[in-house]
């Protein structure tokens, strides 16, 4: 029960992820998370404050599709995901497992777009590409790039 309204979300909605390598995951049902948030009121702040951090996140990338050039918003997306890469210790390199789909769409915008985009990047030597990876080689060019 619970009566707290919540609903699980379905695959494709925000809260849901799809792994680029093999892994596992964990999951609680819409009514576990609303039995806990009854039971401790931290659980409920602390859903609270995600909420909070996801929403503000949405409003961001809203004003961006609004007001950013595409370019930028490739760049963005990129630093969004090297933010979230785990660094290789002594290493600059910034490797994120993506492919140019996955940046247009994180990005609000078309496939041959962000290949443009990055293959103009790539002959600057900002960063390279591979199968399925992009590797930020200078990551200070690409926060320019994001700047305008």
């Amino acid at each position: 029960g619970g009566g707290c309204g919540c609903r699980h979300p379905e695959a494709g909605e925000p809260g849901w992820a799809v792994a680029s390598a093999r892994s596992g995951g964990l999951g609680w049902s819409g009514g576990t998370v609303c039995r806990l948030a009854e039971r401790f009121p931290v659980f409920a702040l602390n859903v609270l404050a995600s909420l909070r951090r996801q929403l503000t996140e949405a409003h961001e990338r809203v004003g961006e599709l609004a007001t950013a050039r595409a370019d930028q918003r490739v760049a963005l997306a990129l630093l969004r995901l090297a933010a979230a890469a785990s660094p290789v210790a002594g290493d600059a390199r910034i490797e994120l497992p993506v492919s140019r789909e996955d940046i247009a769409q994180m990005a609000g915008t078309t496939l041959y777009t962000v290949s443009r985009v990055i293959a103009g990047w790539e002959r600057e030597g900002l960063l390279e590409l591979g199968r399925q990876l992009v590797v930020i080689l200078r990551r200070e060019g690409i926060e320019r790039r994001a700047r305008g």
